[in-house]
């Protein structure tokens, strides 16, 4: 497990697919892999460059028709990776801006605003219901997604 910058409960952990999915890596199948957290790192970013490429972002716009955020749907079983993608970001820098402010609902649920004039706070109940909703949940923590990579700014009260 590897912690994100600010974060109290949200945290990087490696999973595998195996038979019937995916699951997170034991210490001993860990260390059979003779896995480094750098090279699990270096993969985890190659499949998340792919995904960022695969997303289709769906925009909800307020009655003047500006875009408030972005929805992230899919059912790839790796899909909250996406936010360690540089090409994540980049992908909503016309839309939302170079900076992000980004909840990980559930495994297949990202919400994404922007930094700058976002109205997060205004949809931050409806996206604690998602989070209940969630067949997977992930966070309710809000990461920052800017060049310099992620950190938690905050949580979503819940």
């Amino acid at each position: 497990f590897d912690e994100i910058a600010g974060a109290k409960a949200t945290r990087l952990v490696p999973y595998y697919e195996w038979d019937f999915g995916i699951r997170p890596f034991t210490e001993a199948a860990w260390q059979e892999q003779g896995l480094t957290w750098s090279e699990f790192m270096r993969t985890a970013v190659g499949l998340a460059d792919e995904l960022a490429g695969e997303i289709e972002p769906r925009y909800i716009r307020d009655h003047r028709g500006v875009i408030d955020y972005a929805i992230v749907r899919g059912d790839d079983p790796f899909l909250t990776s996406v936010v360690l993608s540089a090409r994540f970001r980049e992908l909503f820098e016309e839309t939302l801006g170079d900076r992000l402010h980004v909840i990980v609902v559930g495994r297949q649920l990202i919400y994404v605003f922007p930094a700058i004039g976002g109205r997060l706070e205004e949809y931050g109940t409806a996206m604690v219901d998602a989070y209940d909703r969630a067949k997977i949940p992930v966070s309710l923590e809000v990461l920052q997604v800017t060049e310099e990579g992620l950190r938690v700014i905050g949580r979503l009260e819940d």
